[in-house]
């Protein structure tokens, strides 16, 4: 199912502290926080993220489900050397499906949340 495009501006955050932070911007004004259950698969929570970003109301829809979580875990295990052969190609591909479909979309602004205190690898993904 395609996902419905939505008219407000879609920031991610990312980072270990990203769902904590989501409830303080709830009480602002016309943003619209669309929380996802953390324990779905990370293209799944990016799709749920997506469609509840849809909607009238707010100028700002905000949600800490990377689309490409999976893409950048693989990309850093790779490049950390503790991946699977093949790992980085495959959550590629499936990221490119959902996206090709219309299941999900990039959002318009990633939010970075203490990039300065992250691993190496990650910090330069």
């Amino acid at each position: 199912m395609a996902v419905q495009h939505s008219a407000a501006t879609v920031v991610t955050l990312v980072g270990p502290d990203a769902a904590a932070l989501l409830p303080s911007l709830a009480r602002a004004g016309r943003v619209r926080v669309v929380t996802v259950d953390p324990e779905l698969p990370s293209l799944e929570r990016a799709v749920a993220a997506q469609r509840g970003a849809g909607g009238a109301g707010a100028s700002l829809a905000v949600h800490d489900a990377d689309p490409l979580g999976e893409v950048a875990e693989a990309w850093i295990r790779l490049f950390d050397g503790t991946g699977a052969v093949g790992e980085f190609e495959v959550a590629v591909a499936a990221a490119l499906q959902r996206w090709r479909s219309g299941a999900i979309e990039l959002p318009d602004y990633y939010l970075l949340l203490g990039p300065d205190d992250w691993e190496p690898t990650r910090r330069h993904w």
